[in-house]
């Protein structure tokens, strides 16, 4: 069985819509170092993990390890209902998850039953990427903006002079070129050119949850799956996306 409190339900919800933005069904884990979840999205090209150690949680009882299947969607619309002055809740109760808000002498229990699921994911993709890229979320987000414009694919490059992000439409191009040194790079790390090309519409939903004012980290390498990085509320999320291999 397991029980853990967080003082402020609404920071709880900002992450897992992390992760309800690219799934809606998974397998979350628990032991004595914190939550731990990691799934494919329905189309198997992109997965999510997600990690939040015991430290963000006000109280943390974790008995035996023990993986709990949720419907996570169902999980963020019922935290969406947390008021500003609630405490939050989460434990098993038999064959249910129970979610409780709490403030004074009021109290609401939900209850979202167990979903059998099949094992999680045990491994994450070994990519050594050749370039690492931190700039902040809003940076690469406005970014993915001027791309939805033109196409429904975007082109990501990495040099030594800089990043580069290259879209064809049917009757437009956008070319958008930051420098290495420029103050929207944080920190730039290039062993090889690198170029490849993904899918727009999920690369906003990687990135939908990263807060505009926090650091998001791209590992990129030719033709591979790009590594996504960054932290919402206490939780870490590292996210994956296989690229869309173009023939010369």
């Amino acid at each position: 069985m397991f029980r853990f409190v967080i003082e402020d339900a609404r920071k709880f919800k900002h992450a897992i819509d992390a992760i309800v933005n690219l799934i809606d069904e998974g397998t979350m884990e628990m032991d004595a170092e914190g939550i731990t979840l990691k799934a494919m999205d329905p189309s198997q090209i992109s997965m999510v993990c997600f990690s939040m150690p015991k430290s963000a949680f006000v109280e943390y009882e974790v008995a035996n390890p023990e993986r709990v299947g949720l419907n996570f969607e169902n999980l963020s619309k019922i935290l969406a209902r947390a008021r500003s002055d609630e405490k939050l809740e989460i434990y098993r109760e038999e064959n249910k998850v129970m979610v409780k808000f709490s403030s004074g002498k009021k109290r609401r229990a939900f209850k979202l039953p167990v979903l059998e699921m099949p094992a999680s994911i045990s491994r994450e993709p070994k990519v050594e990427p050749d370039v690492v890229i931190k700039m902040l979320g809003a940076n690469f987000k406005n970014q993915l903006k001027d791309a939805a414009l033109v196409s429904t694919h975007v082109s990501l490059n990495a040099t030594e002079d800089g990043f580069k992000i290259d879209v064809k439409g049917d009757s437009t191009d956008l070319v958008s070129e930051q420098e290495k040194d420029s103050e929207e790079i944080i920190e730039m790390t290039v062993k090889a050119e690198s170029k490849a090309t993904f899918p727009l519409q999920y690369l906003d939903d990687i990135t939908k949850a990263c807060p505009d004012a926090s650091p998001l980290a791209l590992n990129l390498k030719t033709n591979a799956p790009v590594k996504v990085e960054y932290d919402v509320e206490g939780a870490k999320l590292v996210y994956y996306l296989a690229p869309r291999i173009e023939s010369d």
